[in-house]
């Protein structure tokens, strides 16, 4: 599992939800097994900098990225978090979302990775 873990990106797209987001990161921080990166896209339509802040305070124990969006799209948010991650799997959590203590994303795509392999890599093989 922790060679999965250590392949695995999670793309938060926030709008307008800072201390939501921070719970959200908090929550990914405290799973038994960590991403590799945390991708945060900004979807809000100003940019009062409380979300790339929270970014930066967080970066500590997994990498935190944060981008802003420009054109204020769910949809081109969420590809744009897929475009810039560097994991062969993404998982992608709202920013109003805490993962339960103890909440194995690793187990659940090793399952179903079994039978559905090739639904889940973001990237083509090399």
């Amino acid at each position: 599992i922790r060679d999965l873990m250590t392949k695995i990106s999670v793309v938060i797209v926030t709008f307008q939800r800072p201390e939501e987001l921070r719970d959200c990161i908090e929550s990914i921080k405290q799973q038994t097994y960590l991403p590799f990166e945390i991708i945060v896209i900004d979807n809000s339509p100003s940019n009062n900098g409380s979300a790339e802040g929270i970014c930066i305070e967080l970066s500590l124990a997994i990498p935190v990225h944060y981008f802003k969006n420009s054109v204020n799209s769910l949809p081109i948010a969420r590809n744009m978090g897929v475009a810039r991650s560097k994991g062969e799997y993404v998982l992608m959590v709202d920013d109003d979302v805490q993962l339960a203590a103890g909440h194995r994303a690793g187990d659940h795509l090793r399952r179903t990775g079994r039978r559905h392999r090739a639904a889940l890599p973001c990237r083509a093989p090399a």
